[in-house]
């Protein structure tokens, strides 16, 4: 019986973004003026962090950079209120279309935008508020690094990387060996 209810959970948690986006495209497809328009435009803007992010990723793992943390950061955070925004738009698009949905139709959508939205809420903020990280520039025998914290609220974890820019870094970490009686093996921040 347990496998049967995880089976239904997942079908919930992937069936409902799936039957938004199709009613999405739906909404463009018949509906004009402002409503439309705002809604392609967050789709797009959706779609193309989405892109930036993922496909400028591969990208960059073939040159050995990564994407600096304050951008996934940024484009994740983007994505929650972008997405929460499709959502809502597109469920006043097929309320306000001029050939009512069906019943079945509207109940389902709607309530594929409830669960998304409760998803988009809960987990979306979460997940957005895990990927932040603090990172600085730092110089260590003439070299500029990123330093990103990796830790926890219970350990202390730093990671060190080359520094090629403010939107990327190398993919790589570094190991940092400190000479003899160095007490402190990063010099201040680079400003």
């Amino acid at each position: 019986m347990g496998y049967q209810t995880d089976l239904i959970w997942i079908l919930i948690l992937v069936g409902a973004p799936v039957i938004l986006v199709l009613e999405a495209v739906h909404c463009l497809y018949l509906d004009r003026g402002w409503r439309r328009n705002l809604l392609a435009a967050a789709l797009g803007l959706l779609a193309g962090g989405g892109a930036l992010y993922f496909l400028g990723d591969r990208v960059l793992a073939a040159f050995a950079l990564a994407w600096r943390a304050w951008v996934g950061s940024l484009l994740l955070g983007l994505a929650v209120p972008l997405s929460v925004l499709a959502a809502v738009l597109t469920v006043c698009s097929m309320i306000h279309r001029k050939r009512r949905p069906f019943l079945a139709e509207a109940l389902l959508v709607e309530g594929s935008a409830l669960v998304f939205l409760f998803l988009a809420v809960v987990f979306g903020i979460f997940l957005w508020l895990s990927t932040l990280c603090p990172e600085r520039v730092v110089t260590w025998e003439g070299r500029t690094l990123v330093e990103e914290d990796g830790g926890s609220l219970w350990r202390y974890d730093h990671g060190y990387y080359d520094y090629h820019g403010p939107l990327v870094r190398g993919r790589e970490p570094l190991v940092l060996v400190p000479e003899a009686g160095e007490a402190d093996v990063l010099d201040t921040p680079v400003l």
